[in-house]
């Protein structure tokens, strides 16, 4: 089993005729959780992957009790709002079972970034440190606009 303090019940990628990829994810949390850990890491490739404008590490408990002014984490939250509103609400989160269909779109990422290959880590862990979810989203990008 993958995962030690959750269950992965689905994870399928949605694809539509002529329209963007969703990610199609159901996750179980048995247990009520008081702090969560998210980490969200941008990269871009250069000949591997390297660190890209985004890399950090949120207690998201503490960040909707105080939000804080730091731009990034701002950015952030705010691209969690918009794409998967389900998930943004003070904890206590778990005890319950999670379904995100969600997109890699441009209200997701920094505006006008390079043109390339990118992929987006985000990890989801618990007060253990023990991780709950994890996924790696590859796309691209174009110069006139996202994504593949």
């Amino acid at each position: 089993m993958p995962y030690e303090h959750s269950t992965l019940n689905y994870c399928r990628t949605l694809k539509l005729r002529n329209q963007t990829t969703y990610l199609n994810t159901s996750v179980h949390v048995p247990a009520k959780l008081h702090y969560v850990q998210l980490t969200v890491r941008l990269n871009y490739k250069y000949t591997s992957y390297q660190p890209f404008l985004i890399d950090v590490v949120i207690d998201i408990c503490q960040y909707l009790r105080n939000p804080s002014t730091n731009p990034i984490l701002f950015f952030i939250y705010k691209a969690f709002q918009e794409s998967v509103p389900d998930l943004v609400y003070p904890c206590p989160h778990g005890n319950k079972t999670y379904y995100v269909l969600w997109a890699v779109t441009e209200k997701v990422l920094p505006p006008n970034i390079p043109p390339g290959d990118y992929r987006l880590d985000i990890t989801f862990r618990d007060k253990d440190n023990v991780t709950l979810f994890d996924i790696l989203v590859y796309f691209y990008s174009r110069s006139t606009s996202l994504l593949g």
